[in-house]
């Protein structure tokens, strides 16, 4: 499993950085041609075709350098997963761009199914590798085969959208000064988030970095949904900043802040309550998988405050055409991550790894409110995030410290019901808020009954 996060690590860098931010860049160009479906169609078409091309390019590359790459890291075996994985890269950077575009028209449903059939594919296979005890490969032919069955279905749904169009030189090159910006700092982004792992590939044995990976996919698993959110927020803080709305603008993003971050605390909890039992039953008679506890501790705080930045997104940069924003942040927040990395992680391993990745995501945390204030003149609520933060990280500090003599059972429970007291106390969530995020939720048209 060690080898298997590393290459995919590496992998969705690549995706990032070789796809030149089209994917991001498509949303607003179509989001900006004011209902032109002509120009709309050629931008998408010159998107998907610009897409390909790249990704046989960078999957030859990839190909030729897997060797390099797997002697980087001091594990041979590597290279026949790197060139499995090759073969669907093509496929897999159409597949973003394609998703792109149906963003940019606020096709919710199928975007959610798209993730969900590229996500029950790897499960199955994860699930099917356990039973049988099948080589770790096998998972990257699920790669494949999520990403062609994926690439089918981009292919119908653009072709429904939109009547196909003769793809642009001009528009190609629109597309690539606007996006490549967005692909530096994404790319930027998920060095940074993913670094965690290669850090420990080249310092440690693989069986470290595989149960460090437990506990930051769960950790960071949070991100999913926020990023999600961000799917339907990023078109209406386009159409709202053209619009000049500030008003609905920062109610909008006031609101997404303070509910989703006591929403994404309380799953914290949860995921805190639920981390050992759920190891136990995965993982029966393998009692090195409990290293996985004490890292995933470090990391859930840093996770739940990113999921705040995570709904937002590039609000503060792409969406309003300040692309090189986002990769100020993104650049701050790996610096940090870096030089914290290869100072912790000799020391101490995967938890020098956690601690450094949550220190990272609380610098990057406060340049975006910096950020978000002098471009959309939002005040991020710091204040309330600091306390939140606080609290919780001083709750998980305690159980560091109360479960070798108080249950887990007991402790997060009661500090459980103190959160809530604590935050509808604060006045961090109102009856108007609920009742205003129904109504924004209505708006997005993912509740409509057919």
């Amino acid at each position: 499993m060690g080898i298997f996060s590393i290459c995919v690590s590496l992998y969705i860098i690549g995706s990032i950085l070789f796809n030149f931010g089209i994917h991001s860049a498509v949303i607003y160009e179509i989001a900006s041609s004011k209902g032109d479906n002509k120009l709309e169609a050629v931008f998408a078409y010159t998107a998907l075709f610009l897409s390909l091309i790249l990704g046989i390019i960078s999957a030859i590359l990839g190909f030729a350098l897997s060797g390099t790459i797997a002697m980087l890291f001091r594990k041979p075996e590597m290279v026949v997963m790197i060139r499995i994985l090759m073969i669907a890269f093509p496929l897999f950077l159409v597949n973003k761009t394609g998703i792109g575009i149906m963003n940019a028209h606020r096709r919710m449903r199928f975007l959610a199914g798209v993730e969900l059939t590229r996500g029950l594919i790897i499960l199955a296979f994860i699930i099917g590798g356990m039973i049988v005890h099948v080589d770790v490969m096998h998972l990257a032919i699920a790669f494949i085969l999520s990403e062609s069955l994926i690439f089918v279905l981009i292919i119908i749904a653009c072709v429904r959208t939109h009547k196909f169009a003769i793809p642009q030189f001009s528009k190609a090159r629109e597309l690539l000064n606007y996006g490549w910006k967005l692909a530096v700092s994404n790319a930027v982004g998920n060095i940074n988030n993913r670094l965690d792992i290669l850090v420990i590939g080249l310092f440690w044995e693989s069986s470290y970095v595989g149960v460090y990976t437990i506990a930051s996919a769960i950790a960071k698993g949070f991100w999913i949904i926020p990023a999600a959110i961000q799917k339907v927020t990023n078109p209406l803080i386009v159409q709202l900043h053209s619009l000049g709305d500030k008003r609905r603008l920062n109610t909008m993003l006031d609101l997404l802040l303070r509910l989703g971050t006591a929403a994404f605390v309380l799953l914290g909890f949860v995921a805190v309550i639920i981390f050992i039992p759920l190891l136990k039953i995965v993982y029966p008679g393998q009692p090195n998988m409990l290293n996985a506890v004490f890292p995933f501790y470090f990391l859930i705080p840093g996770a739940v405050i990113f999921s705040g930045i995570a709904m937002i997104g590039t609000s503060v940069s792409s969406s309003i055409g300040h692309p090189e924003n986002s990769l100020k942040i993104s650049v701050i927040a790996l610096a940090t991550n870096v030089l914290l990395n290869f100072i912790l992680v000799p020391l101490y391993a995967s938890i020098g790894a956690a601690a450094a990745t949550t220190i990272s995501i609380i610098v990057a945390f406060v340049y975006f409110a910096f950020l978000s204030n002098k471009f959309l003149g939002f005040k991020v609520p710091i204040k309330i995030f600091s306390i939140l933060f606080i609290l919780f990280s001083s709750i998980i500090a305690g159980l560091h410290f109360s479960a070798g003599t108080i249950s887990i059972f007991v402790v997060v429970p009661i500090e459980l019901l103190i959160l809530v007291a604590f935050i509808f106390a604060s006045g961090l969530i109102k009856t108007s808020d609920i009742k205003l995020a129904k109504s924004i939720a209505a708006s997005t048209g993912l509740f409509k009954k057919r």
